[in-house]
């Protein structure tokens, strides 16, 4: 409706994901099955060679 293209809203407002950490495999791992009470983690992506930003 306001005409702004999705890969604009992506990079300048939040969308939603209140913090990011990035570690390796290893760690995601044992991150996402330990117990972190009302603030469940999500593996939400993954880094990869290459150029440029991929959503999917």
């Amino acid at each position: 409706k306001g005409g702004v293209e999705d890969a604009e809203m992506r990079r300048t407002f939040n969308m939603g994901i209140g913090m990011v950490l990035v570690v390796s495999p290893e760690a995601s791992s044992r991150i996402l099955g330990e117990e972190h009470g009302p603030c469940m983690p999500r593996l939400i992506g993954k880094v990869v060679k290459g150029e440029g930003v991929i959503y999917k």
